[in-house]
């Protein structure tokens, strides 16, 4: 290596140097102290947050698991009220086997079994519709078919095939129904 080369070598390391010794600055003790305290501060933060994150985890496993059990016996009251039901049923049968020249008293005990499960139902929110004679109404009702008939509005609906029912205050099943409609004008032509 040239002379000239090696000055310009040491020049360009001295100045390489002089910039190092300008980036690195010394820091006092009180400034070392202070970043002691930040980091361990951020450490502390980063803990509480991971504890935090724990215990969410946890408290959402615990309430997965209560509602879960929740669900899984929701309607365990409902069940207990239609024990006796089931009860009454099984000595009905009893009886109509036993009796079975009573036709009436099997029917009876049949319609207090019925009205019994109804009682239940509706004390948890069940309701049937009432739909005999009133308009049809698709929100409610499924028209099963239609009728001809002079004496009623179109519409106006004859006979409930299946009940329907809501169940605190919304649509559970529609009411299966068979509704009048005008006969068309050439039967009623015919008929004069």
């Amino acid at each position: 290596m040239s002379e000239e080369a090696k000055k310009k070598s040491e020049k360009s390391e001295k100045k390489r140097k002089e910039k190092l010794e300008n980036v690195e600055r010394k820091i006092s003790e009180a400034e070392y102290q202070e970043l002691i305290k930040k980091i361990e501060e951020l450490e502390a933060l980063k803990d509480g947050m991971l504890r935090t994150a724990a215990e969410y985890a946890n408290v959402k496993k615990r309430f997965e698991k209560e509602k879960s059990e929740f669900l899984k016996f929701a309607n365990e009251r409902l069940i207990q009220e239609f024990l006796p039901v089931l009860d009454h049923l099984d000595r009905a049968l009893v009886h109509a086997k036993t009796h079975s020249d009573s036709k009436e008293s099997i029917l009876e005990g049949v319609q207090i079994i019925k009205k019994h499960m109804c009682d239940i139902l509706k004390a948890h929110g069940l309701e049937r519709l009432e739909v005999l004679e009133k308009p049809f109404d698709p929100h409610f009702h499924e028209a099963l078919t239609a009728l001809e008939n002079l004496e009623k509005e179109d519409g106006t609906i004859l006979e409930e095939i299946e009940g329907g029912y809501l169940f605190q205050g919304k649509l559970l099943r529609p009411s299966k129904v068979v509704v009048s409609k005008k006969p068309e004008q050439n039967d009623v032509d015919i008929k004069e």
